[in-house]
């Protein structure tokens, strides 16, 4: 498990916005993907000045509708 953690925060550090939309689209769509991890480093990375809050959050809102309408 840890592996995949690693895996996703060097993901989402690399890609940025587009990673917390994709990620986050997976993890509606009932890929097991915890949200927490992922928001959670999209937090980290905001406050350390490498992300904005409006942009991230955006982000993830898009992701995530998108991943349940594909379920839907």
């Amino acid at each position: 498990m840890e592996q995949f953690s690693t895996m996703f925060l060097s993901f989402i550090d690399t890609w940025g916005y587009v990673a917390v939309a994709v990620l986050m689209g997976l993890e509606n769509a009932c890929i097991p993907i915890p949200s927490e991890l992922i928001l959670g480093f999209a937090g980290y990375l905001i406050s350390a000045g490498r992300m904005e809050f409006f942009h991230a959050t955006v982000a993830g809102m898009i992701g995530g509708m998108v991943g349940s309408i594909v379920t839907y």
